[in-house]
């Protein structure tokens, strides 16, 4: 029996927040396609189907910033536990479909999101510099662990955003953001050296590259 109500939990691909969204089979009433968007305005899925029995999810991705399809039956979109959304690229989880007590459960055993995206990437493939974003990523990764990485609004539940050349650090309380590059043996070095990263509150940072000043965050 199809059940009545689907939990859906994805990160923007714009904004970056975590949005929880309700999927309803009623939704499709009289129309082919639906659209989950978060606050910001931005789509964060879309799903489409014709005869209610098969149902393409167009994804918003948040690492390499492409739109991916993923194909679920009707069992598998109404009556599943859980569906995991995934970068077909990096494998790096999106977000996740099913029932409301399952992607909270889910949601609940990660709440650090650059401890699960580090675990799962696949370095070679994606970045351009694997060795030195493997440096920047696992110094990151320590720095979070132990209570290094945070903002100076007093947030410490940072966002990460990674990218084949740099890591983009977001705070979802304030906006502010810090830039890490990951391209040479330079960014290796500084990194290795950081002992603790704040970002400051409302500006838009930059660790090293040749010292680039901080910037003023648009918006």
């Amino acid at each position: 029996m199809l059940v009545a109500e689907r939990t859906v939990a994805m990160r923007c691909p714009s904004c970056g927040k975590l949005n929880k969204r309700s999927l309803h089979p009623f939704l499709f009433s009289g129309q082919h396609t639906v659209r989950l968007e978060c606050g910001c305005g931005a789509v964060l899925l879309q799903i489409h189907t014709r005869g209610h029995r098969t149902y393409t999810v167009q994804l918003s991705c948040v690492i390499c910033e492409l739109p991916h399809v993923l194909v679920l039956d009707r069992e598998e979109l109404w009556t599943a536990e859980l569906v995991n959304l995934h970068c077909p690229e990096t494998q790096v989880e999106l977000g996740f479909l099913g029932q409301e007590e399952e992607v909270l459960k889910i949601l609940d055993r990660n709440k650090i999101p650059l401890e699960n995206l580090l675990a799962e990437l696949d370095y070679d493939d994606f970045f351009d510099s694997p060795d030195v974003m493997w440096e920047v990523l696992h110094r990151l990764q320590y720095l979070a662990s132990h209570g290094r990485l945070c903002c100076q609004c007093g947030n410490a539940h940072i966002e990460i955003d990674i990218f084949p050349d740099k890591v983009e650090l977001h705070c979802p309380q304030c906006d502010s953001v810090a830039v890490i590059f990951g391209e040479t043996d330079e960014d290796a070095r500084v990194i290795k050296e950081t002992k603790r990263i704040e970002l400051i509150k409302g500006t838009a940072t930059y660790l090293d590259r040749n010292r680039l000043p901080s910037r003023h965050h648009k918006g």
